[in-house]
Order: C-alpha cells, then sequence, then structure tokens
C-alpha cells in the first residue's frame, strides 16, 4: 500500500461519549476515556477519542513551519508569535499580470505567485525564510480577512 497524508482545517471541543452521543443523535461504541466532538469543514460531524484525536491533530496556537507552509499555500495569513510588528505577517501573493500604460505593449512582465510579508497597508515584499524561521514551531493563524482587492491586483 502507498503512504498518505491528510490534513484538513477542523473545529473541535472536549466532549466525553455520553454528550457526543446526545449532540450526534447515535450510538457510541462505549469508551470509558474522554475525547473530542470534531466538525470538518463538509459539515461532517463525529466523535474522536481522546488518544487518537491527540495523535491525530496539532492545536493550531503553535504551528511548525511545514504546517504554517501548507496553511499558506492555502491562503491562510500566518505570523510568528515572536514577531514584534503585529501588523506583519506572511500569505500568498498570486500571479498578476502586468498592465502598461499605453495598454498595447505585451512585453509587460507579470508577477509569478510567491510568499510575500507584509510591510505596511496593501504592500508586500517577497519572504525568504531563514534557518531559524523553518525550525520555529510558534508561527500562528490570524483570523481570516474580509474579501478585498489583493495586492498588487487592478
Amino acid at each position: 500500500m502507498e503512504k498518505y497524508l491528510g490534513v484538513k482545517l477542523i473545529d473541535a471541543e472536549r466532549m466525553n461519549c455520553k454528550e457526543a452521543e446526545e449532540k450526534l443523535h447515535k450510538k457510541i461504541k462505549a469508551m470509558d476515556e474522554g475525547g473530542y466532538f470534531v466538525k470538518d469543514p463538509d459539515g461532517f460531524n463525529n466523535w474522536v477519542p481522546k488518544y487518537e484525536f491527540e495523535h491525530t491533530y496539532h492545536q493550531l496556537n503553535s504551528l511548525t513551519f511545514a504546517l504554517a507552509l501548507d496553511a499558506i499555500m492555502k491562503g491562510e495569513r500566518v505570523v510568528r508569535a515572536s514577531w514584534n510588528n503585529k501588523e506583519t505577517w506572511v500569505q500568498l501573493i498570486k500571479a498578476v499580470q502586468g498592465i502598461s500604460p499605453d495598454h498595447e505593449n505585451h512585453d509587460t512582465p507579470s508577477v509569478l505567485p510567491f510568499i510575500g510579508m507584509r510591510v505596511e497597508e496593501n504592500r508586500f515584499i517577497p519572504w525568504s525564510p531563514n534557518q531559524a524561521d523553518m525550525l520555529a514551531e510558534d508561527y500562528v493563524l490570524l483570523p481570516p480577512k474580509r474579501k478585498t482587492k489583493q495586492p498588487g491586483s487592478h
């Protein structure tokens, strides 16, 4: 068999088996240990025993670089807890097609996708993580931002 790694963002809360049965309106195999009520993005609700949950899921208050990178590639904004400026974060900047002032020059360069670091309102520079960034385990997801135009889009 091939090996696979699944990654998805879920909501979860601690809950014992009896409470989960009441919430899910179904019988769950009796277990003495606690567990977690899990709601995934597709709306599927389930109860997961404590041991299985804690070996499958990672709480998003302290992400590794690998998990942060995965979140960035899925469109999330990420910040390191150790960064002093709370107005700085990194995010994926999507491709931007260049537009020339005369709108006729087809040789105008385009910007390919890159991971950008916000340096001020609507201004991003390419972010190249250093060794300390790649070994860090203090990345945090920022709350979703309301939809606005992406930097560089016209």
